[in-house]
């Protein structure tokens, strides 16, 4: 039967459409719950001042499913028709459904996470390892294939069709190995790989039990290895700000995460940011990254390509609620394609796996060995941050395939309670241990990418005059004493949020390990030092030339979601009020609409933090107490998590450490901040 059965086909479009809008209305209507659900000022603010753009989104995933359901009508019609049509789409869903969450774990949330997991574990193992990618784009080629063979109006056609679809496809997918550079720069260039929340202390080169980072020891082997190296504040906007920057929060200005406009502009204007150098030098500089490359997109630090998610405003955060209802479209939807219908997808934290990312880096890198041109680059991965969501097969490599607990492919969290609460505080061992196995995958997940883009770099006949750097933006807690998850709200527990790793290797580059406590902005320096660019005097890092000094590390906490309590108070001890975070932050519509801190609130925030010093073996912590300060030496070397307080034993070291703090800064009279509708219990 050919194109003449167009009742037939017309029937069935229509089922297929009626289908896809009765489960588009559902899944609408069970959005619309959990967004209104919500009780926090971020969410009440959107849901009554941007009600256009929710409109907007939610009309255009509309759009999405009727254009899904067109397709499958057309593929489907020459083996199905009629109400027949309902089940096969159910089928090519679950499917679809089924192979997006085995290899995309950041998109499970809550039932949707339980549900999957109840199939996923049903299935033997040969049958998930099926889905692999051109799997999927095989069988639907074939269904495509034989639709336009069935329709074709002649033998002729169909054979037409069917050659121009195949030799469409070797194109489409082909990946052919890129060739070699025509000319090597004179000049060394810089691939700097990073991924949020990297740990220090998981890597095999630093003597981690796990083999989880094969390809980053290779570098650490024939380069350099900064195996303690210190960030001073845990969160993001901060420590890449101070390593490109070469300077520490307190004085560049920025102690938080939400900055407001004036505050970017005027961190932009001042510091000396070594891509903006190197541009002026001669240098491509690039940034490439997913939602964990947020402040290369607020920040101008002279990258003069910038490819990045900005999921800090209000785009993001309704993206992010809309998706995580409409699965079912941001499973078939999470392509090139879709993202011209749906560009917020850019923004929402599950865009840009780390495969894709790497691919975009590989162009970046191509473009580069055709210009002959030095570069200056800087990669971004989020696979280790938060909720530890690592693709397939990596979150199954280490985890334990009879666990049945909480959080089984990602930590399941709601945004209301960790703003409230933080995270969970008591789990059981399997449980913590659940989920040191899952962040390892990541680890490992990350470490293949690293090997990926060295590997494109040979190809290309630049890895002999590049230097290739693997780092962090800050570590992670991973149930330490007195932590939970997260980073940048505690300084207990030990270093772990603080650590980063920093391998190093390429021309200049002296082999060698380095076990000396160094800080994220001593990089900078080292950095110029082995491209031959002279340190400006704004600049607070040293050069890390071998050997390297005594230096003495300066930490404070940030101002995020929530605050961890601090471990082990004495009686009276009590500290210092916390500005709750959705009712101290707003949607500022100058900045395009970024989460901004109220600016009333700065000095409050300061006054919040705790600080550490960190010198040798020795820390001394500082909180900000309603009585006075609160204080808790340690000695890491002998007590790595921070159990024992020392500070009544060792006063020479107390008070030589104490010196080294900055100034207590007064708490000044909290404002009254905006209530809630419906406050949260």
């Amino acid at each position: 039967m050919g194109l003449s059965d167009r009742a037939g086909f017309r029937r069935t479009l229509a089922i297929a459409l009626a289908t896809a809008g009765v489960v588009y209305l559902v899944l609408s209507v069970a959005g619309y719950w959990f967004m209104t659900s919500h009780e926090n000022a971020i969410a009440e603010t959107i849901l009554t001042e941007h009600q256009g753009a929710i409109a907007s989104i939610y009309l255009r995933i509309l759009v999405g499913y009727l254009a899904t359901a067109v397709v499958c009508a057309l593929a489907l019609h020459p083996f199905v028709r009629g109400w027949k049509v309902v089940p096969a789409m159910a089928v090519l869903a679950a499917l679809g459904m089924l192979f997006t969450l085995t290899h995309e774990t950041h998109l499970l949330y809550g039932p949707t996470q339980s549900l999957f997991c109840t199939v996923h574990d049903a299935l033997p193992a040969w049958l998930r390892d099926l889905y692999a990618p051109w799997q999927v784009l095989a069988l639907f080629g074939a269904l495509v294939l034989a639709a336009v063979n069935w329709w074709a109006v002649s033998v002729r056609a169909r054979w037409r069709f069917a050659a121009a679809a195949a030799l469409a496809a070797m194109v489409g997918f082909s990946n052919l190995p890129a060739g070699a550079a025509d000319r090597v720069p004179a000049r060394p260039s810089v691939l700097l790989i990073g991924t949020d929340s990297l740990r220090a202390d998981h890597l095999s080169c630093n003597g981690y039990s796990r083999e989880t980072s094969p390809h980053i020891d290779a570098l650490a082997a024939r380069g350099t290895n900064f195996s303690r190296c210190l960030v001073p504040t845990a969160s993001t906007h901060e420590s890449w700000i101070t390593m490109m920057s070469s300077t520490e929060p307190r004085k560049n200005g920025l102690r938080h995460m939400f900055p407001t406009r004036e505050k970017v502009k005027q961190i932009e204007q001042t510091e000396e940011f070594l891509p903006r150098m190197l541009a002026e030098d001669g240098y491509r500089t690039g940034a490439i990254g997913g939602w964990c490359g947020t402040t290369f997109g607020i920040f101008d630090m002279g990258f003069d390509h910038v490819d990045v998610s900005n999921t800090q405003n209000h785009l993001a955060l309704i993206a992010e609620a809309a998706f995580t209802n409409h699965l079912l479209a941001a499973s078939f939807l999470d392509n090139a394609v879709g993202r011209l219908l749906l560009p917020e997808l850019e923004r929402v934290s599950f865009s840009r796996s780390s495969t894709a990312i790497t691919s975009k880096a590989k162009r970046y890198l191509e473009d580069a060995a055709d210009s002959g041109e030095p570069f200056f680059l800087t990669v971004v991965y989020h696979v280790t941050h938060l909720p530890y969501s690592a693709s397939y097969p990596y979150y199954s490599l280490y985890t334990d395939p009879d666990y049945r607990g909480s959080n089984r492919y990602r930590i399941d969290f709601k945004i209301d309670e960790m703003i409230q609460r933080g995270f969970e505080h008591d789990l059981s061992d399997a449980e913590t241990k659940h989920i040191i196995d899952l962040y390892d995958g990541c680890v490992r997940e990350f470490d293949d990418q690293v090997g990926a883009l060295v590997a494109h770099l040979d190809r290309l006949g630049l890895l002999d005059n590049t230097i290739v750097g693997v780092l962090g933006d800050h570590g992670d807690d991973l149930y330490e004493h007195g932590t939970t998850l997260g980073h940048g709200v505690s300084l207990f527990g030990g270093d772990q949020a603080n650590h980063i790793p920093a391998v190093f290797a390429g021309p200049g580059v002296p082999q060698r390990r380095e076990d000396k406590l160094v800080r994220s902005f001593d990089l900078t320096p080292t950095w110029a030092g082995w491209l031959g660019v002279e340190a400006p005097a704004r600049w607070q890092g040293v050069r890390l030339d071998d050997p390297v000094p005594d230096l003495t590390a300066l930490l404070e906490t940030s101002y995020l979601l929530y605050r961890q309590p601090v471990p082990d108070l004495k009686p009276g001890e009590k500290v210092k009020d916390f500005p709750r975070f959705d009712k101290a932050t707003f949607l500022d519509p100058e900045f395009d609409h970024n989460i901004v801190l109220r600016p009333e609130l700065e000095r409050a925030v300061v006054a919040t933090k705790c600080f550490a010093v960190r010198k040798g073996s020795w820390k001394l912590i500082r909180v900000p107490g309603e009585g006075g300060p609160i204080y808790r030496l340690f000695d890491l070397a002998t007590d790595p998590q921070c159990k024992v307080d020392l500070s009544a034993s060792r006063t020479a070291v107390f008070e030589r450490l104490r010196q080294e703090l900055p100034d207590l800064a007064e708490l000044p009279e909290l404002p009254e901040l905006p209530p809630l509708s419906k406050e949260a219990k």
